[in-house]
């Protein structure tokens, strides 16, 4: 009987499934094309196969078919020591003196916010990679940054030489070759490490003639989609190295027609996602375990290098930065997905969902449980465990929502960037006044001293030594990875192009108002600060550290938070620390991964990314970025481009820095309480903190407003210190900025900048009055002044905005609206009445009337 007669026959019988016999019967028939191809005389016809090439078909199908059991028992091993690790870590994390299930397993995923979980998670573990590639390219890194007025990265002239090198054509730059040999030592490291956790990433030894691997061009779905699939076909195939190409199913040279048929295959995976297979392949370029899904990646090899650029060009003009840098990024996500949830993680973040829900159930039923509290039953038959939070997280951390309408949700998009640029403008004041408190506040949860944090911010801004210094320790260059959010080159006017071109306007905004430069500061400070402070604890024994004081337990507290305990201590202190002279040693990861890789110690070099974690997670608890829980929690699950999606969107806008704050401190109060300290002590202390900063803010915005300070002996003043500082951040600046005007005004946000921006634009044309006829018309050049004081871009920037505003908006308001100066001077009076405030620069004014008056600082 034919081979596959019998295949469907063991299918008939059931002895397979369908998809299983279709697999094997394409993979058979793939290895009978393969040998046809290697005998038959270069452009002729494929011979018939003969005995002896049937025979050696089905051997190599055996040979596939024992490697994929193999490979299939070891993942079955795998995940069962990932679960039994998970179902430890339920057990063993506590929540206000009980187990919390639900938190655990958020934990798991990232653990941040002072969760302080005692093991590795996805995320932290992800940052550790990306930081430790970033320490060993440091000096590409610091090549290719970015410039401080256009955005645009330097090295333009190299980054092309970086490609030419990339296929083996000599440009005499030396540097370029030196950054591509440190790029590809370490992408190979974080493939090694992918494969040592079950992946099955295609070796590139057979590349002799390039040196090794370089990343196809970034690629836009959209374009895709519009060139079509033939066409797409037809233009990529001139450009690559088939040569170097193997087959996805048999790993032997490739066919024309395994080739056409292959980029078929590709075409539709990358335009839909893998929502759509156009054959049967063995998940090779299927969504099944992650261990299987980054060969399609490395199947694609361009000839040269002006075939790369041809196709890059063809696809936006990311460029060769981009591509290395996202490639890297990719690599070391999924590294770590794989590394803490084992070789099919999309599985066992389902398994923690149901184990959540199983947990839950038996606190319902009043048995023994890890579940926290009493869960609800949202409907018959469904206890409401919360753990559907837990599948958001894990979407948000591989990627974001799901899109139910790509058109609408580009368009909300860019309307949000827009908003950004326009009213974060002046944010680089909210920032300089609160993110030191909140930084003291971090230090003071870590045991992190604050004593030298003016020297550390210092420089941080004035030494490029010191600046380096911290990437070059092995943590996250954020520069270098604004080439997924910042890297504008050639785009079409198509809606995806403007939606990804409008994140320029507020990349480059924030960073001329200081907002990014001084966000960067913090980061790198506080990174300075906890590594030199290890290095000051080095010689101490966690016992050690526990026994000197409340800062010595907090540090404890928060190594073990990552699963750092006595003997792992006892370990990464042994390594020892860089001498930075006066300045004292800074014990930093990337000694520890060096020590690691000279000893061939991995055991070491796991404790070095634990080490790694515990930086970063410090990072962003001293200087709020957003974490992907607070993303994922804003979102609700709600598709963007939808009705709903588009709505929360809105109103959620800027909740994240306030949102982190909130449940930081919640976690925080938690461990101090768990450690038998006051935690409403630690609370209050946290809450003040951040409000004299907020208290501080609130003067600077009334003297920037041109008013005197505000009295700091009423309860208006302090109320306003509160939202603007104690954890309220951009959504308080937001909310605050009208709140002189009442409840009414400050409640009319709530909605969101992106749904007001949409009423303020109904109220140019006031549809009410066109429609009724009314002879009572509105005055359109004050509503048209008024909308142009709060939209037009870059204005707004808080070095300009007292100038635009007086000499600008002001003069204009005035020529439109004739009660324009009897309204301000009587705004003026009514604040001189409630707030015994005066006005030094007014509304109108082409100069100053006089001074600050700072004796209203206290109103007797």
């Amino acid at each position: 009987m034919a081979f596959n007669d019998c295949i469907l026959s063991a299918r008939d019988q059931g002895a397979l499934t369908p998809d299983e016999a279709d697999e094997l019967i394409a993979r058979y028939e793939a290895h009978v094309r393969s040998i046809q191809a290697e005998t038959r005389s270069m452009g002729g016809p494929l011979p018939p196969p003969t005995p002896d090439q049937l025979k050696e078909a089905k051997a190599r199908l055996a040979g596939d078919i024992a490697a994929v059991a193999e490979q299939k028992e070891w993942i079955a091993q795998r995940n069962a020591e990932v679960i039994d690790g998970l179902r430890a870590t339920a057990e063993g994390y506590s929540f206000k003196g009980g187990p919390d299930v639900l938190r655990a397993m958020l934990g798991v995923l990232e653990n941040k916010n002072n969760v302080l979980l005692g093991r590795p998670s996805v995320v932290t573990r992800a940052d550790a990679l990306i930081g430790e590639a970033h320490g060993k390219m440091e000096q590409m890194l610091w090549e290719f940054r970015r410039k401080f007025w256009s955005g645009k990265r330097r090295g333009a002239l190299r980054e092309e030489n970086l490609i030419d090198e990339a296929f083996a054509k000599s440009t005499g730059d030396s540097a370029a070759k030196d950054y591509l040999t440190a790029w590809r030592a370490v992408a190979d490291g974080l493939v090694d490490r992918f494969n040592a956790l079950g992946g099955s990433i295609r070796p590139m030894d057979d590349l002799s003639p390039f040196g090794g691997y370089f990343p196809q061009p970034r690629e836009d779905a959209r374009i895709l989609a519009r060139m079509g699939e033939d066409r797409w076909v037809e233009f990529i195939k001139p450009l690559l190295g088939v040569q170097y190409m193997r087959d996805p199913l048999t790993q032997q040279a490739l066919s024309p027609e395994r080739l056409d048929e292959a980029l078929r295959v590709i075409y539709w995976r990358k335009v839909t996602d893998g929502g759509l297979e156009r054959a049967p392949t063995m998940q090779v370029f299927g969504k099944g375990a992650l261990a299987n899904q980054r060969q399609d990646h490395r199947f694609l090899i361009f000839k040269d290098g002006d075939a790369w650029r041809a196709y890059d060009a063809a696809m936006g003009s990311n460029g060769a930065y981009a591509a290395m840098m996202h490639h890297v990024d990719g690599l070391a996500k999924d590294v770590a997905a794989l590394d803490v949830l084992g070789p099919n993680p999309a599985a066992v973040v389902e398994w923690m969902r149901q184990f959540v829900d199983q947990e839950a159930a038996r606190a319902l039923a009043g048995q023994p449980s890890l579940y926290r509290g009493t869960p609800g039953n949202s409907r018959i038959g469904r206890v409401d465990s919360g753990s559907g939070g837990i599948k958001r997280l894990w979407d948000q951390v591989r990627g974001g929502s799901v899109v139910d309408n790509m058109a609408v949700a580009d368009c909300f998009q860019a309307l949000r960037n827009f908003l950004m640029a326009d009213q974060l403008a002046s944010t680089a004041i909210t920032a300089a006044f609160t993110d030191p408190f909140q930084q003291a506040n971090a230090r003071r949860f870590a045991g992190v001293p604050m004593m030298r944090y003016i020297a550390e911010a210092v420089g941080q801004i004035f030494s490029e030594g010191s600046k380096r210094d911290v990437t070059r320790a092995g943590v996250i260059y954020q520069d270098a990875m604004d080439h997924l959010v910042g890297d504008v080159r050639k785009m079409g006017l198509t809606t995806g192009a403007v939606s990804e071109a409008s994140k320029y306007l507020p990349d480059r905004i924030l960073t001329w108002t200081g907002l990014t430069p001084f966000t960067r500061v913090e980061r790198r400070a506080a990174a300075h600060a906890i590594m030199f402070h290890a290095a000051d604890r080095a010689g101490q024994t966690i016992s050690e550290i526990r026994a000197s004081g409340t800062d010595g337990l907090r540090f404890a507290q928060w190594l073990q938070g990552f699963g750092i305990g006595e003997a792992e201590w006892d370990r990464l202190r042994a390594v020892g620390g860089l001498n930075h002279g006066a300045a004292g040693d800074m014990l930093r990861p990337i000694d520890v991964f060096n020590a690691a890789a000279a000893s061939g110690d991995d055991s070491l070099r796991e404790l070095g990314l634990r080490y790694s974690e515990a930086v970063h997670a410090f990072q962003e608890e001293a200087t709020p970025e957003g974490t992907n829980r607070i993303r994922a929690a804003a979102k609700l699950g709600t598709p963007s481009g939808s009705v709903i999606g588009e709505l929360i969107r809105s109103s959620t806008m800027y909740m994240s820095f306030g949102a982190n704050i909130l449940l930081s401190l919640q976690n925080a109060i938690m461990h101090e309480s768990r450690a038998g300290r006051r935690g409403w002590a630690y609370m209050l202390a946290a809450i003040s903190t951040l409000t004299v900063g907020g208290a501080v803010l609130t003067q600077m915005r009334a003297l920037v407003k041109g008013q005197d300070p505000m009295p700091v002996n009423s309860p208006e003043f302090w109320l306003e210190a509160f939202v603007r500082g104690g954890g309220g951040g951009v959504w308080g600046d937001y909310l605050s900025a009208d709140m002189s005007r009442g409840p009414a005004t400050v409640l009319a946000k709530i909605p969101g900048p992106a749904i007001n921006f949409g009423a303020d634009v109904l109220g140019l044309v006031d549809p009410r009055k066109a429609f009724t006829f009314s002879d009572e018309q509105p005055n359109r050049a004050k509503t048209a002044a008024d909308f142009g004081r709060k939209y037009v871009p870059a204005q707004n920037m808080w070095w300009l905005k007292p100038v635009t505003q007086r000499l600008l908006w002001d003069q204009l308001q005035a020529m439109a609206d004739p009660e324009a100066y009897r309204n301000w001077r009587r705004r003026e009076k009514k604040l001189r009445d409630d707030t015994g405030q005066g006005v030094w620069w007014g509304p109108g004014d082409i100069a100053p009337r006089r001074a600050p008056d700072f004796s209203t600082s206290w109103r007797g």
